[in-house]
């Protein structure tokens, strides 16, 4: 081996070392982060984490006759809607008023809880509802969609 030859498998060797520690190091981060996930704080719960707890309160309610507005939830800037449903099993159905899906479309789904619930509700509560608050267009035309007169 030449002497001239030695300083460039020195650099190579250092350069092997390093993209060998730069990988270990991402996969041990990328390990350590699957592991430890971020948890929501109280007020900082996602949408569905929101209203997944609201439902999870209310399962056992029995017979609801009338709309129950439920304004900041987990001290979050929400307001959620539930709606009878009539039925044992699902008393209630919930619906996210001042957010709707990813797309921002017009005519985009609101949150809601069960996804394909059905419930009652009277169009004058909804009138007098989307009068007086807030309410995400895509929950205003789900809501005077299904309403009864």
């Amino acid at each position: 081996m030449s002497p001239a030859s030695a300083p460039g498998r020195e650099s190579s060797s250092r350069l092997i070392l390093a993209v060998f520690i730069g990988v270990f190091a991402a996969t041990f981060a990328l390990l350590w982060y699957r592991q430890h996930p971020v948890q929501p704080q109280p007020g900082k719960g996602t949408p569905w984490t929101v209203l997944q707890d609201i439902e999870e309160q209310h399962r056992s309610d029995r017979s609801p006759e009338a709309p129950l507005l439920v304004s900041h939830p987990e001290k979050s800037g929400y307001l959620v809607l539930g709606l009878p449903t009539g039925e044992v099993a699902s008393p209630w159905v919930w619906i996210l008023l001042n957010e709707h899906g990813a797309d921002h479309t017009p005519d985009a789904q609101p949150k809601l809880m069960p996804a394909n619930g059905r419930f009652h509700v009277d169009c004058a509560y909804v009138d007098k509802l989307i009068a007086g608050n807030a309410v995400d267009p895509s929950a205003q035309g789900l809501l005077k969609r299904k309403c009864s007169r």
